[in-house]
């Protein structure tokens, strides 16, 4: 028998020799076997960082418009210069529904490079009960500053380390009673998922296909008075201003593979933060 873990939920599962993957039991993700000592599927920071600087010195000097639409399979990329007002043309519907099982988060880019990630679960039946939440994958480096758990109660908390191309990272996993179907945790990390370079940043999240929940979007929240300079890779389908953020939206939902979201810009000042129920209520 093979050994597997998703990289959804972080259940450990066992399927026969010879599969190149298999369906998580628990959440329904689809999970590559990779080696006999199988490593997750999850972003490499270099090789993405390879990817931005080779992408900058293609597109130098070329204007490129933001492709929005329905970027469900194929990874889309669009690449837009700084010092311009294309944001203002990516526009998009909302896509918010009630649809069953929704998984939100929103990544909060601070003018101090923390980053606030927050997850929130729509899990109908789950209120009441006793479940887990995975947090984020760190990497050596990032670090977890502070948690909040929304309409759920902290009982127990395991950290798990993984190694991954001979870096070792961590995720925790949180055992909580939900005191409602819609739950999940707040959380500032020093810089997780941020790229800090000499006069930008780079966030880099790399989400993977999952067949669990109906609807699966991410939120990034960037200062209004930061300078974004591209957005590449995968596409936001909607993007709007909300207090003093611009909130660019991707639905990741029906992705058949790995993709990439990327967004680059120079900081800005503080600004206070969002209130993640309209974020997601906005999605």
């Amino acid at each position: 028998m093979a050994q597997y873990k998703c990289d959804k939920c972080g259940a450990d599962f066992e399927v026969e020799d010879g599969m190149t993957e298999a369906t998580c039991p628990k959440c329904g993700n689809v999970v590559e076997h990779r080696s006999s000592n199988l490593k997750r599927r999850i972003r490499s920071p270099k090789y993405q960082l390879g990817i931005l600087l080779a992408l900058l010195a293609i597109m130098a000097g070329v204007w490129a418009s933001v492709d929005i639409g329905d970027s469900g399979g194929a990874q889309s990329s669009c690449v837009s210069e700084p010092g311009t007002d294309w944001i203002e043309y990516i526009g998009g519907e909302p896509r918010a529904a009630d649809i069953g099982r929704v998984s939100f988060d929103l990544y909060q880019c601070n003018s101090d490079d923390t980053v606030r990630i927050v997850n929130i679960k729509l899990i109908p039946g789950d209120g009441g009960t006793v479940t887990n939440i995975w947090s984020p994958w760190f990497r050596p480096g990032d670090e977890l500053l502070t948690v909040d758990f929304i309409n759920a109660e902290l009982i127990e908390q395991y950290p798990y380390e993984e190694e991954y191309y001979g870096r070792l990272d961590t995720c925790y996993k949180y055992i909580v009673e939900a005191a409602d179907d819609h739950y999940g945790y707040d959380m500032l990390t020093n810089h997780a998922y941020l790229h800090i370079r000499s006069t930008d940043r780079l966030l880099s999240i790399g989400p993977n296909p999952q067949s669990y929940y109906a609807q699966d979007i991410i939120a990034v929240a960037v200062p209004l008075s930061a300078n974004v300079t591209s957005i590449y890779n995968y596409s936001p389908y909607r993007h709007i201003t909300l207090d003093d953020w611009d909130v660019f939206y991707y639905d990741v939902t029906d992705i058949t593979s790995h993709v990439s979201i990327h967004i680059a810009y120079i900081p800005g000042e503080d600004a206070p933060p969002l209130n993640w129920s309209e974020v997601e209520a906005l999605r």
